[in-house]
């Protein structure tokens, strides 16, 4: 039997009641809990969306996001000082929030159970933002509004799924697609088959997505993006998947490439700026030599060591409650869903990335919510012992986040009191030697971005328009940089440090010294030179 649509009237008043509901919360937990990026990811890629700290000029090539969104965070206005990348990224969480929130409340569930879903979700994502969550959050929320559609045959509801199935891609399209395969049981196939309307959705969410695929492949075919291109395409085995390691067991093909077990360690931590070391075709040559079965040779165990990692203390409620809810709901198609699920996680695992927070999050937000898509008498009967786990759960994830938030939120204050000692201007930073988390928060204003001009020794460093970039095209780059008499100011870990001193030795043939040094705690900075022997 056809669904009976609901009093228009009515899915306004809830449409608008959702948004200002979670827009409120999400405004009063911003002003007390001030948000801390979770990963420097999403540092980068706003600093090269607005041309400050490591980039010289703002790009939409955000490198990890689709250009579409490097577009979309540039053309919104930068509000009270917060720039555009970081009012897109709180906006996306509202946009999640509130159709979930709306989507809930349509499947029958109260706005009390609502709420707490909303609360279960959204509060880590909130206080600590992430790009690659943000993407598989809008994805869970895609599915909930299919579902919606399904049974209440509101328009606006398909639209918006496939509005934020879009943007999911253009924000990390690999956890979009992630997600989306996990929730394959999920989806009303027949039902959104025999519509009319969700044909043509689907058809223009396709087309809109080639699109987007043919202007990223475009921004990147330029002529300025070459070499960048050609090492990103080897360099992942490296600095993810731990090719170096490996290698290091075979010095016969060290030898035969030239390379040294030091050069290694320094391109599995994206040191870049010496082509004689990041040159992408004696890479795929020793890659090429050592095979991929043997880099893989502790696959199983890696794939294994993913589906453990489901048990991380910062997923144990999120898996707790998926667990508990499909016990008291169960679902043929809440099951299949779990077994794609752990599929997934061990594929990952097995293919060199097991245990990835980021990716994992969605993942046991999707487990969870999926129960409460569907209908029938057990739902019912099962209401209060229902509502009491999303309670719980929605309480013990905000009460860890916020615990987690305190903690980072000292250590970010520590590190800044340590950089005061640091004076502004240039400074090469190596990795995640550098508290970017700390220095620029979200909601930093211009001055603070201002303060430092960063040199990266990281994904970044051949990106164009990068300080990195322009140096080394004026030959400034940091090998050069490294040999003059006043040498370098760099900040780095120690372990970096004994690299780069090997390096002096093994590449430049020089003998390496420290000119100075700033330490505070755990932060470490120092002007380093590579003497040439006379």
């Amino acid at each position: 039997m056809k669904p009976v649509d609901e009093p228009r009237p009515v899915a306004h008043r809830w449409w608008l009641g959702a948004l200002l509901a979670v827009s409120l919360a999400v405004l009063a937990l911003c002003a007390t809990h001030p948000p801390r990026w979770e990963t420097n990811d999403d540092v980068g890629m706003a600093m090269v969306a607005h041309g400050y700290g490591m980039a010289a000029s703002g790009s939409p090539n955000l490198i990890f996001s689709n250009v579409v969104w490097g577009h979309i965070v540039r053309l919104i206005p930068s509000l009270g000082g917060i720039s555009g990348y970081v009012v897109a990224t709180f906006a996306v969480l509202v946009v999640v929030g509130t159709a979930v929130l709306y989507g809930l409340r349509s499947l029958g569930h109260g706005w009390w159970l609502g709420g707490s879903v909303v609360v279960f979700l959204l509060v880590r994502p909130l206080l600590l933002p992430q790009f690659t969550v943000n993407a598989g959050l809008m994805a869970v929320a895609a599915v909930i509004c299919l579902n919606v559609y399904i049974q209440a045959r509101q328009m606006p509801v398909l639209w918006l799924s496939v509005g934020l199935l879009f943007l999911s891609a253009m924000v990390r399209s690999h956890e979009c697609m992630l997600v989306m395969l996990v929730a394959l049981p999920l989806l009303p196939w027949r039902a959104l088959a025999r519509g009319h309307a969700p044909r043509w959705a689907f058809a223009v969410l396709a087309l809109a997505l080639l699109a987007a695929v043919w202007l990223d492949w475009q921004a990147y075919r330029a002529p300025e993006w070459k070499d960048f291109n050609d090492l990103n395409l080897v360099r992942a085995a490296f600095t993810d998947f731990g090719a170096g390691q490996h290698l290091i067991n075979r010095p016969e093909i060290l030898d035969r490439h030239g390379y040294t077990a030091n050069d290694l360690a320094l391109v599995g931590n994206w040191f870049f700026s010496d082509p004689r070391l990041a040159d992408p075709m004696a890479l795929k040559a020793m890659l090429a030599d050592v095979g991929f079965l043997a880099l893989r040779t502790n696959a199983l165990a890696s794939g294994w060591e993913g589906i453990r990692a489901l048990w991380q203390p910062d997923l144990r409620v999120s898996l707790a409650a998926a667990f508990l809810l499909g016990l008291l709901l169960p679902n043929r198609k809440v099951a299949a869903t779990w077994l794609l699920c752990i599929a997934a996680v061990f594929m990952m695992g097995l293919l060199g990335r097991p245990g990835v927070l980021r990716v994992y999050v969605p993942l046991m937000a999707l487990l969870a919510v999926t129960p409460l898509l569907f209908n029938g008498a057990e739902r019912h009967r099962r209401r209060p012992v229902v509502f009491a786990t999303v309670m719980v759960a929605a309480v013990l994830s905000a009460w860890m986040a916020v615990g987690l938030w305190q903690a980072l939120q000292h250590k970010d204050e520590q590190a800044r009191r340590e950089l005061d000692s640091l004076p502004s201007g240039s400074i090469v930073v190596w990795g995640a030697a550098f508290p970017f988390e700390a220095v620029y928060p979200p909601f930093s204003n211009a001055a603070v971005r201002e303060r430092y001009r960063l040199y990266s020794l990281g994904a970044f460093t051949l990106v164009p328009d990068t300080v990195a970039r322009q140096e080394d095209q004026a030959g400034r780059g940091f090998v050069n940089l490294l040999q003059r008499k006043e040498g370098v100011a760099i900040f780095a870990f120690d372990s970096h440090l004994s690299w780069l001193d090997v390096y002096c030795s093994q590449r430049l043939h020089g003998v390496p010294e420290q000119l100075q040094t700033w330490r505070a705690g755990s932060q470490l900075a120092s002007r380093r030179r590579c003497t040439a022997v006379p």
